[in-house]
């Protein structure tokens, strides 16, 4: 967009005028640069919905899914239907994949008297791979790592959601583990927690996600059973890290001893050791589940 693109101008007829195609082609490119400067100032730039990104067969391509934004310089970039987009042919390499506004696609017409010339352009915006920080006004959809010629890392960090409002997507759900899901949660070779994969396919995210959860079951076992837990267990849950089709989380479990007047904390592999319980089996033990929500589109 250019600096005349800020005088704003509407172009006026009148009777008898002459009307050539270069007076009406101005028209229509003053109504056109009219529209870029209001997506840019009112709506920004990034993606309104869709151009959602997934892996393609064989992990050589990447299928973009139809939807809508709007580049840093107000164009709309409309993908009208899903695309398959070949990943570089590299030994590795990072690269962003972007949707770059475009107009190259003209169609031309002729006259009753032999005259030729164009008559449209196709606004048709271009998906292509980028070294990443050379996106221009561009719109980048996702990142991606290639090694050995193939796609190993598909990533969405650089991925930017237009907002329209100040209320972001937000969705959540109830994760019930089976048996196997839940593994160890080391430090420096020590056994401090579990962790898990938490699916959120259902919410139907596709950018950047912060999640939140808890684990939802007891904390102890009956007391009043034999054999039974002389012990409490105090839960800190926390994102180790996220995406928009699931999340891992981090449980770091302390044991309090009951069998005292006062609680006195113990590590998890001495309680794993004096009940006689593998860290892993704890969950199924007690039922647990795992309550999470995601938000979607805060700034």
């Amino acid at each position: 967009m250019d600096n005349d693109a800020l005088r704003l101008r509407s172009h006026r007829f009148f009777p008898d005028e002459r009307l050539t195609a270069e007076v009406l082609n101005a028209s229509a490119e003053a109504e056109r640069e009219r529209r870029w400067l209001h997506n840019k100032l009112l709506h920004g730039y990034g993606i309104s919905f869709g151009l959602e990104v997934e892996r393609g067969d064989g992990d050589t391509s990447v299928l973009v899914g139809r939807g809508h934004a709007i580049d840093l310089e107000g164009h709309d970039l409309v993908v009208d239907q899903a695309q398959s987009v070949q990943v570089p042919p590299v030994p590795s390499g990072e690269f962003d994949l972007v949707c770059e506004w475009s107009d190259d696609t003209r169609e031309t017409s002729s006259s009753s008297c032999g005259a030729s010339g164009e008559t449209v352009r196709r606004e048709i915006p271009r998906l292509k791979f980028v070294v990443p920080g050379s996106s221009g006004a561009a719109v980048v959809l996702a990142t991606i790592t290639v090694s050995g010629c193939k796609l190993t890392a598909l990533v969405f960090d650089a991925r930017r959601l237009l907002v329209s409002t100040p209320v972001p997507y937000v969705d959540g759900g109830r994760f019930f583990p089976r048996p196997g899901d839940w593994s160890v949660l080391t430090v420096q070779g020590k056994a401090v927690g579990l962790r898990i994969e938490i699916p959120t396919v259902s919410a139907n995210f596709f950018g950047t996600v912060s999640y939140s959860a808890r684990v939802m079951g007891n904390r102890w076992k009956n007391l009043d059973q034999t054999p039974a837990w002389k012990h409490v267990l105090c839960l800190d849950e926390y994102v180790i890290k996220s995406g928009p089709k699931s999340f891992e989380l981090g449980v770091v479990i302390l044991a309090d001893d009951v069998t005292s007047s006062t609680f006195t904390p113990v590590s998890l592999e001495s309680f794993a050791v004096k009940e006689s319980i593998g860290v892993v089996a704890i969950p199924d033990k007690l039922g647990w589940t795992v309550a999470w929500m995601g938000g979607e589109g805060t700034q």
